[in-house]
């Protein structure tokens, strides 16, 4: 198959979105011919990476220069697979079958590719729930003309339903895939303690991630266990819950390391007992999936993650990982205590086993077999 993958986020940006547009692209074009469209200078923080296939990186967000370029390319792909809800207008104005995958926020609180633009730059406050709500209209309007929804976990899809009313048989599940760099080795603590490790962009669009309910359940169990935590990522609420650790009382035993490299980040995982993110849902606020308890998998540590997101579909409870009902500090806390007194019964392969059926080639098979299943559907 000829795909153009249009994506938003793509490296050399950061963060998840960017990670799973690179495993995905990567791992079809090891069958399919690849293009992809990627925005230009969005929180690009590096020089690009090489990539096997042709990477058109000046995407504008402006259907007057966009179109053209997409169109002009047209003869050159046979399908359209866009990530991200923001671009489902586009459907209706390209000619080859258009797919899109879809995460959750991206249409939950919409941000749209080709949305009029005084609506787009037009920041009062008051005209925040109108901007809402002509976004979701402009994706309402253009949706029959996507071929077929893909998207990241079971709890999407029910959302989906949901949220844009479409039915499940034009929506299928493709989760979200775990690069081999992951699978490696944990290194396990000297002593008896337990050192828990959070992966995760903290600023104060994603308070969801619980940064701050997970310093609380800490602060509860106080000194049961000796324990350390350290929190991987960087962003604009990173002052306040320094400040919330050194109010605990918790600042000797917790370290943010902000931005971190790619080795870095391996390292941490490796050195980690248990991996806790217990996000926090709200209407217009959810998670997903969360790949990166994918990736503590794949290195063979425990998780422990909340059933308010979609990472129900990465976590299966007593095996890589244990489950809890809320993302409040009481039930931080308790999970992590149970993971104490169980800890013995997680065998980092039998973690490690889950991750496995997550690898990218798999996950790259699985979004193949859905693309061609509805190429030709009327």
């Amino acid at each position: 198959m000829r795909i153009g993958v249009i994506a938003p986020e793509f490296p050399p940006m950061l963060g998840g979105m960017a990670e799973l547009a690179k495993g995905l692209t990567q791992s079809l074009a090891s069958q399919d011919h690849i293009r992809v469209y990627s925005f230009h200078s969005r929180g690009k923080t590096s020089e690009p990476p090489t990539f096997s296939f042709p990477h058109i990186d000046n995407i504008s967000g402006r259907p007057h220069r966009d179109l053209p370029l997409l169109a002009a390319d047209e003869q050159q792909i046979d399908m359209w697979l866009a990530l991200n809800a923001g671009l489902i207008p586009l459907a209706s104005r390209l000619t080859k079958p258009f797919f899109c995958y879809l995460h959750g926020n991206d249409f939950i609180n919409p941000w749209l590719a080709c949305g009029p633009r005084w609506l787009e730059a037009f920041r009062r406050p008051y005209v925040a729930e109108l901007r809402h709500r002509l976004r979701r209209r402009a994706i309402l309007s253009h949706l029959n003309q996507v071929r077929h929804v893909l998207t990241n976990s079971h709890q999407t899809a029910a959302l989906i339903e949901e949220r844009l009313g479409l039915s499940s048989d034009r929506v299928s599940v493709v989760f979200p895939g775990v690069a081999d760099a992951f699978f490696q080795p944990n290194e396990p603590a000297p002593d008896a303690s337990l050192r828990i490790l959070t992966v995760t962009r903290i600023s104060r669009h994603t308070r969801r991630k619980n940064v701050d309910g997970v310093l609380r359940a800490l602060e509860q169990i106080g000194d049961r266990f000796p324990w350390t935590y350290t929190v991987v990522g960087d962003g604009d609420d990173r002052p306040r819950l320094e400040a919330l650790a050194q109010e605990l009382g918790l600042a000797d035993r917790v370290t943010f390391t902000g931005s971190v490299s790619f080795e870095q980040l391996l390292a941490a995982y490796r050195h980690t007992d248990l991996f806790v993110l217990a996000s926090r849902a709200t209407e217009k606020d959810v998670e997903g999936f969360g790949i990166v308890y994918m990736e503590a998998s794949a290195g063979g540590a425990p998780v422990i993650c909340s059933r308010e997101g979609g990472a129900t579909d990465a976590v299966r409870d007593g095996v890589n990982g244990l489950l809890i009902d809320r993302s409040t500090p009481d039930t931080i806390a308790e999970g992590i205590l149970r993971f104490v007194d169980q800890r013995q019964s997680f065998r980092p392969d039998s973690v490690r086993a889950v991750a496995e059926e997550f690898r990218w080639p798999k996950i790259a098979d699985r979004a193949r077999e859905v693309l061609r299943r509805h190429m030709n559907d009327s």
